[in-house]
């Protein structure tokens, strides 16, 4: 082999390593990309999943006190009193319970904190209206109830609606 023959073989075998190394480098950043692109989606799919169960959990809590406010303006009034049973008013402790615990940060969003607020604001100002142990609801609360079934449903359509608009900007 003679000396020109042995620098080509040493041009092209440095050409191969350059290129090797930019390859190797650009599939390094790609892996990143990639990881860190899977890494938002999981993010935001688990935003979304808690957003659900935020907006489901006030869903329930609405339904409850509007069942709870349905009963009681079909039922007679004995005295200014309803009787509106015990199963009622524990459906409905329980779901606002729920509500109760939902945390301010799983929330994730302005509009859906703001919601949530809302939402347990509302479970705040309805225990005077709420029903004893005993299911004595005083006649004279059904505007009441009614409000905190409005505020409830308003909360859990904003979280809705947010869920809606993080969906569609994806």
């Amino acid at each position: 082999m003679n000396s020109e023959a042995a620098a080509v073989q040493q041009v092209i075998a440095a050409w191969v390593q350059a290129i090797g190394s930019v390859l190797a480098i650009g599939a390094a950043f790609l892996v990143v990309w990639l990881q860190t692109r899977a890494a938002a989606k999981l993010r935001r799919s688990d935003m979304l999943d808690r957003l659900e169960g935020i907006a489901a959990v006030l869903g329930i809590a609405r339904r409850r006190a509007d069942e709870m406010h349905q009963r009681a303006l079909t039922l007679p009034a004995d005295k200014g009193r309803k009787f509106l049973g015990n199963a009622i008013e524990i459906r409905v402790r329980v779901a606002f319970a729920a509500v109760e615990e939902i945390s301010i940060g799983s929330a994730h969003t302005a509009v859906s904190a703001e919601a949530v607020i809302d939402a347990r604001t509302a479970v705040k100002d309805s225990r005077p209206f709420i029903p004893r142990a005993d299911g004595v609801f005083h006649a004279d609360h059904e505007p009441e109830l009614m409000q905190i079934v409005i505020r409830l449903g308003d909360a859990e359509s904003n979280v809705r609606s947010e869920v809606r608009r993080l969906t569609a900007s994806t």
